[in-house]
């Protein structure tokens, strides 16, 4: 990264110094969204996120703020600026404040213009700490990266493995930044947003590929660590992290069998490449 976008501005990156803005009291929103062939598709659905929270906050879009149109065309500018030509990640930040809100953005190149989908299998656990699923923030990224944060950090083995939550009435929810699917032959199930599971911005898109490549597609708000254990496939996918597979849990091995599938159906509906 090269430059990044500060209030409007491109700014080198070695000159920036945000002290000043970043010791003053603040709340801050972070969305991060995929970006190729010069389209960053999401967009609309990221300042989506950004307004609800905002609504379910009881306040408004700050003045100092520039609307969805221009920052578009800003974050464009930015990726050319940082020659990211071929794909990568946006990441937008909105600090605010009782006196002045501000925005970053900053860009984080990727080598494919292919959505990525990580071939490597990683193992899961279940976390020790649970997801309460009555709050409207659960929803959010930025209101479960806490919990995220907090169960990396008190973790003392398994320091690679996936860490999978369940919810205060023992029922799957997520994973750390990625919303979690199970298949078990012809079926296709994950979380309900009743579980206070995440929804990221592709978790929809995910679900209408699984059924247009003839899965019978399910959401459920009772998914326990059994019947999880029972799939024969469990994938993960977001468009902060791409798409992921679970190779096991514990000494439960699972296959990698339709993940590709619907992999390749999302990129081609939600990221259609440009000749």
């Amino acid at each position: 990264m090269d430059y990044i976008l500060f209030n409007g501005k491109m700014v080198a990156a070695g000159d920036f110094n945000p002290a000043g803005h970043w010791l003053k009291p603040h709340f801050s929103l972070k969305e991060k969204m995929w970006f190729a062939n010069g389209q960053i598709p999401f967009f609309p659905d990221h300042i989506r996120n950004i307004e609800e929270i905002l609504a379910l906050a009881g306040k408004t879009w700050p003045a100092e703020i520039p609307p969805q149109k221009e920052l578009v065309r800003l974050s464009l500018r930015l990726i050319n600026k940082n020659k990211a030509f071929m794909a990568g990640w946006l990441s937008l930040e909105l600090l605010f404040s009782p006196r002045k809100s501000s925005f970053l953005a900053t860009v984080e190149r990727h080598p494919s213009r292919i959505f990525p989908f990580v071939q490597q299998g990683k193992t899961a656990i279940l976390s020790p700490f649970p997801k309460f699923s009555g709050n409207p923030f659960s929803r959010h990224f930025f209101y479960a990266a806490h919990l995220w944060e907090t169960e990396e950090f008190g973790r003392e083995s398994d320091e690679t493995a996936e860490p999978l939550f369940l919810n205060e009435k023992g029922m799957l929810t997520e994973a750390a930044g990625a919303n979690v699917f199970l298949i078990k032959k012809n079926s296709f199930l994950t979380p309900s947003a009743g579980t206070g599971c995440i929804i990221s911005t592709i978790r929809e898109r995910i679900l209408w590929s699984a059924g247009e490549t003839g899965f019978l597609v399910a959401e459920s708000d009772r998914i326990t660590p059994e019947q999880m254990l029972d799939s024969d496939e469990i994938m993960l996918a977001s468009e902060e992290r791409g798409f992921l597979w679970i190779s096991g849990i514990e000494n439960r091995r699972f296959v990698k069998s339709n993940a590709m599938a619907i992999w390749k159906h999302v990129c081609k509906t939600c990221f259609p490449r440009v000749s």
